[in-house]
């Protein structure tokens, strides 16, 4: 069911960007991008394709400012 897997990742992003508010580090932030291209999957199943856009996007941008742009999650994103 995507919308429960849409809800649980929603649920997940909100908790990693509080996180990274609070203490800021490169894990969080890898794992908040991560919860972002996971929500970009389940709004292209699901046909929300301007969503989609933008949660690959948010999770694209942070990937590009923690990782070498030779990384491969980059290139996976």
């Amino acid at each position: 069911d995507f919308n429960a897997a849409w809800e649980v990742l929603d649920l997940a992003r909100a908790i990693y960007a509080k996180q990274n508010e609070e203490e800021s580090n490169e894990d969080v932030q890898l794992k908040l991008a991560d919860t972002y291209i996971a929500l970009g999957d389940v709004s292209l199943e699901t046909e929300k394709f301007d969503q989609a856009i933008t949660d690959y996007e948010a999770g694209l941008d942070l990937k590009k400012d923690l990782l070498p742009r030779s990384s491969r999650q980059i290139a996976e994103a």
